[in-house]
C-alpha cells in the first residue's frame, strides 16, 4: 500500500469517526431531554390518578 493511499484511508476514517460523533451527540441529546421531561412528569401523572383520573 502506498504512502498517499494511507492518507487518503485515515482521512476517510477521520472523517466517518466525526459524522458518527455528530450523528451520536444529537441521538444523545434527544435520550437526555426525553429521560428528563419524563422523569419531571412522573410525579404529576401520580397526583393526578391518586385524584382519580384515569392513568391515560
Amino acid at each position: 500500500m502506498t504512502l498517499q493511499r494511507r492518507y487518503v484511508l485515515g482521512a476517510v476514517f477521520v472523517l466517518a469517526a466525526v459524522g458518527t460523533a455528530v450523528l451520536v451527540a444529537d441521538v444523545l441529546a434527544t435520550v437526555f431531554f426525553a429521560v428528563t421531561v419524563a422523569y419531571l412528569l412522573v410525579p404529576l401523572h401520580e397526583g393526578l390518578t391518586r385524584r382519580g383520573f384515569s392513568t391515560w
